[in-house]
């Protein structure tokens, strides 16, 4: 997904990537000229949690996909505290985006839907306040998948 992105987004975004996608030499080339970094997934990376927190402080874009790994379908899975939680600790925007059919990746049925900025207030990153932020980013991400299949986009 972050080479679908990437292509699709108006300016350079770093993304956040697993790094299994770093393990196969043509896709660690496209996902690294694309500004991917690697994450480790299944615990706490702190090494790419502070790139990603440095990025941010100098003002760069940062992409992260908040499932951490792509979904079969129209539902979105369990979001992870990562967006969430950034965005509470420098009070960033977070800018919604839906990528729907990469699943299958059919021609002419792949999109990239890019939504309108959630203003994130500075706060500490309480439980609450990550599930709250999690649920606004989450039906944001819902609601752009629904009208695409609703044909609203077209």
């Amino acid at each position: 997904d972050p080479p679908l992105c990437g292509f699709a987004l108006p300016r350079h975004v770093n993304f956040m990537a697993k790094e299994e996608l770093f393990r196969n030499p043509i896709s660690k080339v496209v996902c690294s000229w694309l500004g991917a970094f690697p994450v480790r997934r299944g615990g706490v990376d702190k090494i790419a949690i502070r790139h990603a927190m440095n990025l941010l402080k100098n003002n760069l874009m940062l992409g992260i996909f908040p499932e951490g790994t792509r979904q079969k379908g129209d539902s979105l899975g369990r979001f992870h505290d990562g967006v969430a939680s950034m965005a509470l600790r420098t009070g960033v925007p977070v800018v919604p985006l839906a990528i729907v059919g990469s699943d299958k990746m059919v021609r002419g049925e792949v999109a990239v839907i890019i939504g309108k900025p959630i203003v994130i207030k500075k706060a500490k990153p309480t439980v609450e306040a990550i599930a709250d932020v999690n649920a606004i980013v989450k039906e944001a991400i819902q609601t752009m998948i629904d009208d695409y299949k609703a044909g609203k986009y077209n």
